[in-house]
């Protein structure tokens, strides 16, 4: 495919979906022509999709079954999340499914933020509708420090903006980086419990092989009810396409979002997917699948770390941040790579606290289409000139 014609035709693209990148969806309806051999940009685990198909094809071998999802209504939310909480570990109370996280980030900001602290880089659409629906000051973690949290750089933050708002994401999202238990609950216990503090583990499960060693705060919100965590199923079990999530709340905020509508927000093919997954038989064969895809997301993390002259930071979710010392760089691997390899990753010029950071995304599959990713960026690398890496 021409080089040129995809470039510009993929800004545009880009243009229209604001600071997200398109989907792999619309890129393949605007370039029919283009072959794209690995989609490395949005996050999923491929493993678990093909599970998910193959239950979908035992479950609706019977057409009669299907039809009932697509003709009939689904279940009434509230109804649905009695039935699904204890599956999700969160009481039914405190229960709030959604249409992906994205229906939960946008439900709690309209709702209970006017003054947001969001910490950056990070997903970018907290901050875009803490904007729209308040005032947003952003709080920013440094490359070269790896992206860690100075818990006491945040809290005087805390204490001189005063939000009503703090929005947390761990691992973080697009770099990976984990705030250990130990240090959300010493924030916990010295922000004022006026202050919502909202936490987005919707990468939790790739922290850890064993479950009871994530870094995970749904169990405490008895003890810090103004913890609101947010969670998207569709990093663990490969489902974006139905967009399902959730969010762990006090019982008193779930059920003032409920007075916001929400009945039947979750369709039926999702209704579908939130009962699978509660099915004790689907989780055994689940499990080992999240397992191997922490060992390969570790293992393509530790390889980016050895390539010369590329910065690859330290991850614990599914995806690695590399970064490149010069400007451009970026953007015309990232083009290259679609182009000429059909290999499809994340820049992240667009997001708050990278715009000039040269870094790309890189989702981490299968072992096999990690390999062949890292084949065509060092491919990819060789054509380029090498003077000295200029990493501040």
């Amino acid at each position: 495919m021409n080089f040129d014609a995809l470039a510009s035709g993929y800004f545009r693209l880009k243009a229209s979906s604001g600071s997200h990148p398109p989907s792999l969806s619309t890129l393949r309806a605007r370039f029919p022509e283009l072959q794209v051999q690995l989609d490395a940009c949005f996050l999923s685990n491929p493993a678990a999709s093909a599970l998910v198909l193959e239950r979908f094809r035992e479950d609706f071998a019977e057409e009669a079954r299907l039809l009932r999802v697509l003709s009939e209504y689904p279940a009434q939310s509230e109804s649905l999340s009695e039935e699904l909480a204890e599956s999700l570990g969160v009481a039914p109370k405190n229960l709030f499914l959604t249409n992906g996280a994205a229906e939960a980030i946008q439900a709690l900001l309209r709702r209970f933020s006017c003054r947001t602290l969001v910490v950056h880089p990070n997903f970018t659409e907290y901050h875009e509708l803490a904007a729209r629906f308040g005032v947003v000051e952003a709080f920013r973690l440094s490359p070269e420090n790896s992206f860690r949290l100075d818990p006491e750089a945040l809290l005087a933050r805390i204490r001189s903006f005063r939000p009503d708002t703090l929005v947390l994401i761990n691992p973080n999202n697009p770099d990976g980086g984990v705030i250990a238990q130990e240090t959300l609950r010493t924030l916990l216990e010295q922000i004022p419990p006026r202050l919502l503090v909202l936490v987005d583990e919707s990468f939790i499960h790739y922290t850890d092989e064993a479950p009871d060693a994530w870094p995970s705060v749904q169990g405490w919100l008895k003890e810090f009810p103004q913890l609101g965590v947010i969670k998207s199923l569709a990093k663990d079990y490969g489902v974006a396409g139905l967009r399902v999530g959730y969010a762990a709340l006090s019982e008193e905020r779930v059920r003032e979002l409920r007075q916001d509508g929400f009945l039947w927000n979750l369709n039926g093919l999702a209704e579908w997917f939130l009962r699978l997954q509660a099915q004790p038989t689907f989780q055994e064969r689940y499990e080992p699948l999240r397992q191997q895809g922490i060992r390969d997301a570790r293992r393509l993390n530790r390889q980016f770390q050895e390539i010369s002259g590329v910065r690859a930071f330290p991850s614990w979710a599914n995806f690695s941040l590399i970064q490149f010392p010069h400007p451009g760089q970026a953007e015309a691997v990232m083009l290259k790579l679609l182009c000429e390899y059909g290999v499809y990753v994340r820049n992240c010029s667009d997001k708050p606290g990278l715009e000039q950071a040269e870094c790309l995304r890189w989702a981490s599959r299968t072992d096999a289409e990690n390999q062949q990713g890292l084949q065509a960026l060092q491919e990819v690398l060789s054509a380029f000139p090498k003077p000295p890496p200029k990493f501040p």
